[in-house]
């Protein structure tokens, strides 16, 4: 038996086109359906979220559902769902339960590819203290359950139609970021292998680089002026990773962690900018709504791959309304 949500969504639909009529010059539509702008041309299409934050709570579930809903009834297939960490509110047993049972005879996208997030390592035990190392096992599990790719450890290169998604992860519980001299090793060869002439490369790692997309201020809707410069992102390890990075050509970073709303590139703090030689996209929260930027929840991008760019499109998916105003785009070399 189908999810009732979904076969409510089904019934509403007549509804949904009917009112888009009205409100198109606004909203650009509530049947927008997911497709790529070329799809003669797109050599990959998929969907980039992060912090979905999921427990079993009732608007969660909807707005979970809400975006399944939209993946499922994409007028062209997705290739790829990658989500940049906090996939679960606190990374515990129960609420990894939910993920896979919520998501039961879904398939939103052809692959998945699930980073960690430090909510996901804030497993507790019984005693109520935090324990990473459980939290990280439950991670490789229930993401391999997932997905149906089981990793070894918490940084792993998944390919999807020849193109490299290189998934990082912190390596205590704390809320910024934490990457060791192997990572970093690790990525720096990752990088080596996946680099091609005119060929993108997709780096995820929950928490941004210092000092980008407006941080250590939009590290809180705290606006504390004197928050300490490493606030917000990557707290050790930093200055390495920026390194590697900027050795390679064509590489988009991707993060999100921050909860900052969409902002255009006319704003202070981008959701998308140029850190040296390579590409920083920090997406917005799913699950919450968000601060510094267009606040509401449900947002994402539709990562459209050609052979001459990349293109980001920026869309709600709770709402099925695409928001042209927040496209990037990058040219490959």
């Amino acid at each position: 038996m189908d999810n009732p949500y979904f076969e409510f969504r089904k019934k509403a639909e007549p509804f949904a086109k009917a009112a888009s009529i009205l409100t198109y010059p606004v909203l650009k539509g509530f049947d927008s359906a997911i497709r790529p702008k070329d799809p003669a041309a797109v050599r990959l299409f998929g969907v980039l979220v992060a912090d979905v934050h999921m427990r079993d709570e009732p608007y969660r579930n909807r707005r979970l559902f809400d975006g399944l809903y939209d993946l499922e009834n994409a007028a062209y297939p997705i290739d790829v769902l990658a989500s940049a960490g906090d996939l679960t509110d606190h990374g515990e047993l129960s609420e990894w339960a939910t993920i896979v049972k919520k998501t039961k005879g879904r398939k939103p996208a052809k692959e998945l590819v699930l980073a960690l997030g430090n909510h996901d390592t804030w497993t507790t035990t019984l005693d109520g203290d935090d324990n990473y190392d459980y939290a990280v096992e439950l991670f490789l599990h229930f993401t391999g359950k997932l997905t149906g790719v089981p990793e070894e450890r918490i940084w792993f290169t998944r390919v999807v139609n020849g193109y490299s998604f290189i998934c990082m992860g912190s390596e205590n519980d704390s809320c910024d970021g934490a990457i060791g001299a192997a990572q970093i090793a690790w990525l720096d060869e990752a990088l080596k292998k996946a680099a091609e002439p005119g060929k993108p490369v997709f780096v995820i790692n929950h928490q941004a680089l210092q000092q980008t997309h407006g941080l250590p201020y939009t590290s809180s809707r705290d606006k504390n002026q004197n928050f300490p410069p490493e606030e917000g992102g990557i707290r050790e390890g930093n200055d390495e990773v920026r390194a590697v990075l900027g050795k390679y050509k064509n590489v988009l970073l991707i993060s999100g962690h921050s909860h900052m709303g969409l902002s255009g590139r006319l704003k202070k703090h981008s959701t998308f900018e140029k850190v040296d030689s390579f590409y920083s996209i920090n997406l917005p929260c799913y699950m919450f709504w968000n601060h510094d930027g267009l606040p509401s929840c449900g947002y994402g991008y539709v990562m459209e791959v050609y052979d001459d760019r990349v293109l980001l499109r920026a869309r709600n998916f709770v709402r099925r309304v695409w928001l042209p105003t927040y496209d990037f785009s990058f040219p490959l070399i």
